[in-house]
């Protein structure tokens, strides 16, 4: 099972350590527990980007688990599960809004956590684009045949940077992490130290003007076109 940085938005105590407990025995990096919208966000403000947030749907304050994940993926490109006590229609169609991986009932199954974790991310971070991406009127992507077209001048792409480029059109504008960008990239064999470094550089000179990768607070990647 690969490894992910998680964030838990539990109010409840026992609960939430018993999860961070369960996915830390498996490797995974938990960022911290947060109870309340603000609390959550306050690891954005810090520029401490989860990767997957466990989001139980009933927290403190104002706001509930669904209010504070719509407001998290304004920011950045981060995945959620669902954890509720509840599973009436009225949450589910609510909670269907933001794209969860999943919605998992109280008491929470170690097995099936980390499976939806595992089976869910997978999903998540290797969706890729099937159709061409146009930049511009004369500059366009093309992920199938691995190159760039610009002003009629065809650059061709290695395997790695075209995965790259797929997962950053998907979701330009946005904020991927590295961990989602390795992922998604090198997904026979882990990559290399600096692999995604050297990936990202090679890139950036075969991209048309006006598109542009910028690294975000040592955090993640975004494009900007």
């Amino acid at each position: 099972m690969k490894s992910y940085r998680i964030l838990i938005v539990e109010d409840e105590l026992i609960p939430a350590s018993y999860i961070k407990k369960v996915l830390e025995q498996q490797g995974h990096t938990v960022l911290g527990v947060a109870d309340t919208k603000e609390e959550a966000l306050a690891y954005l403000a810090r520029h401490d980007y989860p990767e997957l947030i466990l989001m139980d749907i009933k927290i403190k304050g104002e706001a509930d688990g669904i209010e504070t994940a719509m407001a998290f993926q304004e920011h950045a490109r981060i995945a959620v599960i669902y954890l509720s006590a509840y599973s009436d229609e009225v949450l589910l169609e609510r909670a269907k809004g933001t794209q969860p991986l999943g919605y998992l009932v109280k008491p929470i199954q170690p097995a099936s956590l980390l499976s939806t974790i595992e089976i869910g991310m997978a999903n998540f971070i290797q969706e890729s684009l099937n159709e061409r991406v146009v930049f511009s009127p004369t500059a366009s992507f093309d992920p199938q045949e691995q190159t760039i077209i610009n002003a009629e001048e065809s650059i061709a792409l290695s395997k790695y940077e075209a995965r790259l480029l797929s997962t950053l059109v998907k979701n330009r504008n946005r904020l991927i992490s590295y961990t989602m960008l390795e992922n998604s990239t090198w997904v026979e064999d882990p990559p290399g130290e600096g692999s995604l470094r050297t990936t990202i550089w090679r890139l950036r000179k075969k991209l048309p003007q006006g598109v542009e990768i910028e690294n975000l607070y040592s955090s993640g990647y975004k494009l900007v076109c």
